[in-house]
């Protein structure tokens, strides 16, 4: 495991005036939200990143106020990639709102975590209202967002219910190219009405 240190040093690098690099991938590195909401803190400034991979790096909520952070203050950033963590419909929350009004986030992947609120079933009326807040929150940052171009929200617990409304905002939305969808319950087609599938759970589509 690569320890504290070497990301700190790193973003010594990254915030040095005369550094260039552009594309950060901590992917399958075991970082954690300690490590991760640190290295957030180090970053936030750094002029010229444009790529930043978080993917399979055990993040849960607790980091992802940190990565909103890099995702409103690094205005150079284009894609962020987040696949195979576990973060839940909070995090996923926090997310859909920093990016509602994000002018410069080009490629948003948080495929493969939980941020449907599918996973919740122990108290009903909490459920509902858990599944209302997340399909209304995605729903207005695609409708909002316009620097999104290709997104991917595959494997997220995402129900049926939750689709339809997130729907509504796909529809005004005419930047997107590419939604991937795989893996929840129903699809959305290229005029961004959902569908149910009733044989199996999947989505994906191309959008121009």
């Amino acid at each position: 495991m690569i320890k504290v240190e070497f990301y700190q040093k790193l973003a010594e690098v990254v915030n040095d005036p005369i550094c260039r690099l552009e594309v950060l991938d901590f992917e399958a590195n075991k970082m954690g939200d300690s490590i991760v909401m640190l290295l957030c803190s180090w970053l936030k400034d750094s002029p010229y990143i444009k790529v930043l991979n978080l993917s399979k790096n055990e993040i849960t909520d607790k980091a992802v106020p940190s990565i909103c952070t890099v995702l409103d203050q690094c205005t150079d950033l284009k894609g962020l990639y987040l696949h195979y963590n576990r973060i839940l419909s909070s995090g996923g929350n926090m997310l859909a709102q920093s990016l509602r009004t994000n002018k410069f986030l080009e490629v948003f992947d948080i495929s493969f975590n939980s941020i449907g609120a599918g996973v919740v079933t122990a108290d009903i009326e909490k459920s509902m209202n858990v599944k209302d807040t997340v399909a209304k929150l995605w729903s207005d940052c695609f409708r909002f967002n316009q620097s999104l171009i290709h997104v991917d929200i595959s494997h997220n617990n995402l129900r049926q219910l939750e689709l339809e409304t997130i729907a509504e905002g796909l529809r005004a939305n005419h930047v997107i190219l590419g939604l991937h969808l795989l893996g929840n319950e129903g699809e959305i087609d290229a005029n961004g009405f959902m569908r149910q599938n009733e044989a199996i759970t999947f989505g994906s589509i191309a959008r121009s």
